[in-house]
């Protein structure tokens, strides 16, 4: 916890006058108005702004309005006195709130806000309550609530950020502050106050895709201790809904900043949950090894989802499958150390899809490993399961997938993205330890890393570091083909509308003849074979037309195109076509500066949604 948010100690010289000022702004008064000078120690977040205002209470307890006129000066507002005889104890609220008020007892009543306001690695103006007691003309503002503060970073714009207790603590709304000139002052919520803050972000922040661009968020509350940890819940501009959970406790104190860990959005991965196919005769279910906390999952056999109750035993006949995911209340990790975790065990042969993440979150909002030893020997001595669930997560926590695979000796397939180099064996320690000595790898593209052995890719097996066709992960090292919005589209509308996806668009016909050019190549093709997935909302006959050189001016002739069509469908579909001859036929290299027009149909009212349209290279299943 760091404690660089001293709370600003302002001096302000307090005058005892009568005259009315002008709520506006305006020149500095001079010595005949009703003044205070303030000042603020350096070394604080807070400054004084335009438009700030100061509660000042009298001995009588009147609320006085002082308005900031600049060059350290403000001003009294009103027409009511704001006198005090030598020594009485004078109370000062920042900001000022007609409800703001003094008890006979001398608690001060006030509000922390439930909705703030966005401000750019700070604190937005008016948001940070402020409290100060005096017997002279001397008052030293002293700092009320905590920061907590989180930053995230993706491919997202967000509208709203929300934050609240796992244990309903009281963190907004009415609060009494005890305060006195020489010491710091203390808050008691009110029983009717409010268990979350929500920072309102307008008409949107974003989150860029590295620390520099990183969109940081500075909650105002009391100081309080999250003793279940605390949930962010985020909006994106598309209206998605996010959740990200902490586990463990979370203490803000009074004028300091208390940081989460980073928040990263990956590119849209797979939310299929994780499916256990059986060949055979089969057994599968989830054991508690030590006490590693509760997790709440749902299973299905094809039909509705049922909640698991850990440790049930569930057979499976050949060709049956059985999947689970995280119930509605989304688990905040699973495993917790290496003598307390959850291990699958079962018998038979069992083949895994989906995304392991789903045991986490079922819609995978925030796709990202949580905690150290999230998965830690999840399937460690299942020597039924031939191909293992996609690893999704592109970032790591120390031991979240060390002893994961050990001892299934007859799994041949992997599937795993995060982008760290498992060379240190610090989150893959003996992971894949007793595997079948042949088999398949498959890594991201964006990844650089090359180890292998018991903490890698297992000696002997075949690395694959291209996408296959299914894939419904977005990889930023891949050029996707996606519509030139702003040159020489013809009765067709182009709009994206995934944050998490630059590869995702719709695009919906308005006339006859409707085409959009793609964006040219930036650099040579992998191959001529088109891959993409899609939705479309009835059959359309589809063209390409081929632009070696870009797309000219007066758009490409008839004669040089190549039809293909899609089906109608409202799940996505993969489509797959080698486009060798065509290339060959039409001259089209796939070298930067080529592209294509994209025609889809001949009428208006057809919306077909891509994702992921790339040329990839021949294969022998081509």
């Amino acid at each position: 916890m760091k404690r660089f948010l001293t709370l600003a100690a302002l001096t302000i010289a307090i005058l005892g006058c009568t005259e009315k000022q002008p709520e506006g702004g305006g020149d500095v008064p001079g010595d005949e108005t009703c003044t205070v000078s303030a000042t603020i120690e350096e070394g604080g977040m807070m400054e004084w702004l335009g438009g700030d205002k100061l509660s000042i209470f009298t001995p009588d307890h009147i609320n006085h309005k002082f308005l900031y006129r600049g060059q350290g000066a403000f001003s009294l507002l009103g027409d009511e006195e704001a006198t005090w005889e030598k020594g009485a104890e004078i109370r000062a609220v920042y900001p000022y709130s007609e409800s703001n008020t003094v008890s006979g007892e001398g608690a001060i009543r006030l509000d922390i806000p439930e909705i703030q306001t966005y401000r750019r690695n700070s604190v937005a103006q008016h948001m940070n309550p402020m409290v100060a007691v005096s017997r002279s003309n001397n008052l030293v503002f002293r700092n009320v609530c905590g920061y907590l503060k989180v930053k995230v970073i993706g491919s997202i714009t967000l509208t709203s950020v929300r934050l609240k207790g796992n244990n309903g603590e009281k963190i907004a709304g009415e609060a009494f502050v005890r305060a006195s000139e020489y010491a710091d002052p203390s808050v008691t919520m009110s029983d009717g106050a409010g268990t979350a803050i929500t920072i309102d972000c307008g008409k949107g922040i974003w989150a860029g895709n590295s620390t520099f661009e990183s969109a940081v968020f500075h909650f105002v509350l009391p100081p309080t201790s999250f003793t279940k940890g605390v949930t962010v819940e985020m909006v994106s501009s598309t209206g998605e809904n996010f959740k990200f959970r902490t586990i463990d406790p979370v203490s803000v104190g009074r004028g300091c900043v208390t940081a989460l860990e980073t928040i990263e959005f990956g590119y849209v991965t797979e939310v299929e949950p994780i499916r256990f196919r059986s060949e055979g005769q089969s057994t599968i279910a989830l054991k508690r090894i030590g006490n590693p906390g509760e997790v709440l999952l749902d299973y299905s056999l094809g039909g509705e989802w049922m909640p698991y109750t850990v440790g049930e035993e569930i057979s499976l006949s050949d060709g049956e499958e059985v999947s689970f995911h995280a119930s509605v209340e989304t688990n905040l990790t699973f495993s917790k150390s290496a003598t307390d975790y959850y291990r699958f065990e079962g018998t038979g042969s069992l083949e895994a899809s989906g995304s392991i993440m789903t045991l986490l979150d079922p819609d995978l909002k925030i796709g990202e490993i949580p905690e150290e030893y999230c998965f830690y020997g999840l399937f460690s001595g299942l020597q039924a399961l031939t191909r293992a669930p996609s690893l999704t997560s592109r970032t790591v926590k120390p031991h979240c997938y060390d002893r994961m695979f050990s001892g299934c000796s007859r799994l041949s397939y992997i599937k795993a993205l995060f982008l760290t180099s498992p060379e240190d064996g610090s989150f893959t320690s003996g992971w894949v330890e007793g595997v079948s000595p042949e088999g398949v790898f498959s890594m991201s593209p964006d990844a650089d890393w090359s180890h292998t052995g018991t903490s890698g890719v297992p000696q002997g097996w075949t690395v694959r570091n291209m996408p296959e066709d299914d894939d419904v992960n977005y990889y930023e090292s891949i050029e996707y083909l996606i519509p030139h919005t702003s040159h020489g589209a013809n009765s067709m509308k182009a709009e994206q509308k995934n944050d998490r996806d630059p590869s995702e668009w719709v695009f919906t016909t308005t006339g006859r003849d409707p085409f959009i050019p793609l964006k040219s190549l930036e650099r040579q093709a992998d191959g001529p074979v088109l891959v993409f997935q899609y939705k479309a909302s009835e059959k359309a006959g589809c063209e390409f037309f081929w632009c070696s050189g870009g797309y000219g001016v007066h758009g490409p002739a008839g004669g040089i195109e190549t039809p293909f069509t899609l089906e109608a469908t409202k799940e996505w579909k993969t489509f797959t076509m080698n486009m060798q001859e065509a290339w060959k036929k039409f001259g089209f290299e796939g070298k930067p500066g080529d592209t294509v027009r994209f025609d889809i149909g001949n009428k208006a009212g057809i919306v077909v949604t891509v994702r992921l349209m790339r040329w990839r290279k021949v294969t022998e299943e081509d």
